[in-house]
């Protein structure tokens, strides 16, 4: 339709830290980046990102003590890609490395539709009472995302039991 524009959406570089985190927001509407450095601990990076008009692209390295993050993210309403962080690193062009670079870097690999994004699962999967249980037991091989060989070929073990029986799509 003539005359109607598509909102625009924020873009985020964020480079994540348990106890801070440095971001670069990208305004597609002004052209603008804008830096911040945000503390976790006293509750401003939650009150920035829950200001943050929704939804916006949030882009971070794949960590072990983000998914809390992640989560309140996606709450909000707000697109989290996380990263391949070996590909992001061997995406620099200077190899000297500091937190504003790290978010500037993620942001312009977003920008660039070139971001390593990584398969992550949905809520609803992770929701799941079967994934749980199967995440429990043993679950998948993080690098090949297919059951683990020493238990796939027990058709008496609990995980090739699941693994037979397919993903749950939605909770039970």
């Amino acid at each position: 339709m003539l005359g109607k524009k598509e909102p625009s959406m924020l873009i985020v570089g964020c480079d994540f830290h348990p106890s801070w985190q440095q971001i670069a927001v990208f305004d597609e509407e002004t052209g603008e980046v804008n830096e911040y450095k945000l503390s976790n601990g006293d509750g401003a990076a939650e009150q920035f990102y829950r200001k943050l008009p929704a939804p916006a692209r949030i882009g971070l390295e794949a960590c072990g003590n983000s998914q809390g993050f992640v989560n309140l993210l996606q709450e909000l309403g707000h697109e989290v890609w996380i990263g391949d962080a070996a590909q992001i690193r061997a995406s620099y062009v200077r190899k000297q490395k500091t937190d504003q670079r790290d978010a500037l870097h993620i942001l312009k690999l977003l920008l660039e539709n070139r971001f390593p994004r990584l398969w992550t699962p949905t809520a609803e999967i992770r929701g799941c009472p079967r994934s749980r249980a199967f995440r429990d037991l043993g679950g998948y091989d993080v690098k090949r995302t297919i059951p683990r060989v020493s238990q796939s070929r027990d058709p008496g073990h609990p995980t090739f039991q699941f693994a037979k029986s397919g993903m749950c799509l939605g909770s039970a």
